[in-house]
């Protein structure tokens, strides 16, 4: 039904010495796995996107003991979550604890619980809130990761900073994260973003750069997420000052990913918000939480 499926995004050529590095970077970070099959032939609902290596699986167990040892850390982290924080932060565990500790701050702050009610119920209200900013979720079978496409020139931050929709826009932030990691494989490939910022309204900049600091701090510097790529479309001038200011913000492995300038022959809204913005989003919220339905179960079942 869809005219543009996540394997056919708009991507501009890349930068050589850009592609060589991000090679690079997400060759060090992978570890290598026991499985004859090659990962990216997997689709997404296959269990061996639930495997983890060796030395993951040591790391994990690292994290896990220490963590299970702070009695300050109330909301213990279930086995899955410790086994994410492995993947990104690898055997890091002064970093896995501090993360551990700013999740249990998040859940609280937004009343996120991790069910699957709470995820539906804050993601419908967040993309209503919001409604036609999220114009696409999906799964890249060629590249095995998953894909969501922004317009941020629809998005208008006074509303996720209004104390009345805070809950459900940010907590509907978390959930989207949530539902670009139903497994440990897109944990390690990371996620790509496309994000179509053309109609950006630079008059509220004072508010998106506070909704921007506190979205940082409460969610998105929170969640332990890999960025495969992080692509800004028809961006302003002005954009390359916001990427200099947030590169002393935000770790190194995800300032590289993010690429400004990207071009394509129109809006990325033809392509997403077919055939209207409601069919869209409903696309959106009901991929989401399939994957959510799978983080859910597996949340329940796996154990180190």
């Amino acid at each position: 039904m869809e005219a543009v499926e996540a394997q056919a995004v708009v991507e501009p050529e890349e930068d050589a010495s850009h592609q060589e590095e991000q090679e690079e970077e997400a060759q060090r970070r992978q570890p290598q796995h026991a499985s004859h099959r090659s990962i990216s032939a997997l689709g997404p609902t296959d269990e061996g996107r639930m495997n983890l290596s060796a030395e993951e699986h040591e790391w994990a167990l690292a994290i896990k003991e220490a963590l299970m040892a702070n009695p300050e850390l109330e909301d213990k982290p279930s086995d899955f979550m410790i086994a994410q924080l492995a993947i990104v932060h690898h055997n890091d565990i002064e970093t896995a604890m501090e993360t551990a500790f700013r999740i249990q701050e998040t859940r609280e702050q937004y009343k996120i619980r991790d069910t699957y009610q709470d995820a539906y119920e804050k993601l419908t209200r967040s993309l209503e809130l919001h409604y036609g900013t999220h114009m696409y979720f999906g799964f890249n079978h060629e590249e095995a990761r998953y894909v969501a496409v922004f317009d941020i020139g629809r998005f208008d931050s006074r509303v996720s900073m209004n104390p009345r929709n805070a809950e459900y826009c940010f907590g509907g932030g978390w959930y989207c994260y949530h539902a670009m990691s139903p497994d440990f494989e897109s944990v390690r490939r990371g996620a790509i973003i496309l994000m179509e910022c053309q109609g950006y309204d630079w008059s509220q900049r004072q508010v998106d750069l506070q909704y921007a600091q506190r979205h940082w701090s409460d969610v998105a510097g929170v969640y332990p997420l890999m960025i495969h790529r992080f692509k800004c479309f028809h961006t302003p001038t002005v954009f390359n000052i916001v990427k200099a200011v947030c590169k002393r913000l935000i770790p190194s492995h995800i300032e590289r990913s993010v690429q400004l300038g990207c071009q394509y022959n129109g809006r990325l809204d033809a392509l997403y918000l077919v055939p209207s913005v409601e069919a869209a989003r409903q696309r959106v919220l009901v991929r989401m939480l399939e994957c959510l339905q799978r983080r859910f179960a597996a949340e329940q079942s796996f154990r180190l």
